[in-house]
This record gives structure tokens, sequence and C-alpha cells, in this order.
């Protein structure tokens, strides 16, 4: 039998999952202690499909962080195709920059979250893995040699 982690997800349950983790983030990022029931039906959601993707608040609150940082780094090989390396970092910390001021907001949230008094769960597994520097490599080959 297959694992269940190994199963592409249904185009339907993925739509459910990106818009519980969307309402969650503004939810929590206005109310660290927003009911989770709250967050089920403002994403229009029932609360089996909010459990079996998240089966606790911790879970939720890790997996909008690392959905967030994928984001991000998903955003570096778009700027690279249409923008000037330069032009594309510049961009790109301009998206980190967001990224990190939404994320004091949710400050609140992560640190409830870890700080059950059963002690933090196993977080999710990370993302999967990018090229490192892939927004340094091609500025590198591209860049003039500095020599005269």
């Amino acid at each position: 039998m297959r694992d269940k982690r190994d199963t592409p997800m249904r185009s339907d349950a993925q739509r459910n999952r990106e818009r519980i983790l969307d309402v969650a983030l503004a939810e929590l990022t206005r109310c660290p202690d927003a009911p989770l029931s709250a967050i089920a039906r403002k994403a229009c959601v029932g609360q089996g499909t909010f459990y079996r993707n998240f089966p606790n608040r911790e879970s939720l609150v890790l997996e909008i962080y690392r959905h967030e940082m994928g984001q991000v780094a998903d955003t570096a090989p778009r700027l690279l195709a249409r923008l000037p390396p330069d032009e594309a970092l510049r961009a790109w910390m301009d998206r980190l920059a967001e990224f990190a001021m939404a994320k004091a907001g949710l400050a609140d949230a992560i640190r409830l979250a870890t700080s059950a008094p059963d002690g933090p769960q196993k977080p999710p597994p990370p993302p999967s893995p990018r090229p490192r520097n892939c927004c340094c490599a091609p500025a590198r080959r591209r860049a003039p040699s500095g020599r005269g």
C-alpha cells in the first residue's frame, strides 16, 4: 500500500489547503489565538478537512511559515527569468522584506503554538531542496571580470 505522503493531492484538496493557509495567515496575524474553528469557517472548509490537513495549531502555524518561505524562495527563478541579475536580486530582497514584515505579526502565534505544555511537536518536513545561490549564480556568470 502506498504511503499517503507519496500520493499527490487532488486539485480541490490542494485549493482547500491553500485557502486554509491564506485565511490562517491573515487571522493569526490579526489575532494570534484566533479559534481554529473560525479559521476553518472563514476558509469555507469543514472541521474534518481542516483537521485532516492540520491536526493542531502548531502544525498549522509551522506550515504557514514553511509555505511562506517556499513562496519567497520560488520567487527568485521567476525574477531571474525576466530581469537582469542585479534588478532580480533587488526585487527578491523587497519580497524578502515583505515576508519579514508579515512574520512580525505572526510571531505571537508562533510563540503560542510552540509553547504548548507538552512541548513543541515534531515540525513538518522541510520544503523541497532548492539550488543554493540561485539568485547569484547567473550574476556571477554574467559579471565582468574586473581585470583590465
